[in-house]
């Protein structure tokens, strides 16, 4: 008989939690996943932190873990500019199914701080005036076309306000407004980390909206 399977979606969008949780199936190994899966408890588990090397550099920049460049200051006027870089690498060391449970100071320095970053987009399918969307280092359509992303290259946004324009059709862009680092988790399967609330989006045009 084959097993039933139950995930329970991402703790803050629907639709577009559920495509992040779908890509995260999409990657996992079936005896992951056999088993139906409990509720998040409210408390969620507290995780050790690393502290982050950050040097300002001449022109204004922050040069951290002599490694990765950050623009800006991570405030409304001037929030941070990130790489995915940066955010991937947060895999080195938080990794649940490998016993890896540390959350890197490099990505903590922007949580509830100004975020900017740029990539591919996903709305949620039929929705006239979406207020969710994925922001993602690969492009993925949510079904067939492209890279289902990783909680590590993704970012949960919800928008301050819903797109009523033709910027639901791009499919690149930029959002900023305030990230969190909260780390979501099915078992030991890490479904999602990263997550932009009160956010702008802003498509990019290249020769015709979303190219």
């Amino acid at each position: 008989m084959t097993a039933r399977i139950r995930i329970t979606p991402p703790r803050l969008l629907s639709r577009v939690g559920a495509l992040l949780c779908a890509a995260a199936v999409l990657g996992a190994p079936s005896t992951a996943l056999a088993q139906p899966q409990p509720a998040p408890k409210a408390d969620a588990p507290k995780y050790a932190q690393t502290e982050a090397k950050i040097v300002k550099q001449d022109d204004g920049t922050l040069l951290v873990d002599d490694k990765y460049i950050v623009k800006g200051e991570g405030t409304k006027e001037r929030p941070y500019i990130v790489s995915w870089d940066m955010l991937i690498s947060a895999m080195e060391d938080f990794d649940p199914r490998a016993k890896k449970t540390t959350l890197p100071g490099r990505v903590m320095m922007l949580a509830d701080k100004q975020v900017t970053i740029e990539g591919y987009i996903c709305f949620p399918l039929a929705i006239e005036q979406p207020r969710e969307l994925l922001s993602m280092l690969n492009q993925w359509d949510g079904c067939c076309i492209g890279v289902p992303p990783t909680p590590y290259d993704a970012v949960e946004v919800r928008l301050a306000q819903p797109v009523v324009d033709d910027g639901k059709y791009a499919t690149t862009g930029s959002v900023q407004g305030t990230f969190k680092v909260e780390p979501y988790l099915v078992g030991e399967w890490l479904v999602g980390l990263y997550l932009m609330e009160d956010a702008r989006f802003m498509p990019k045009v290249l020769g015709g909206l979303g190219s």
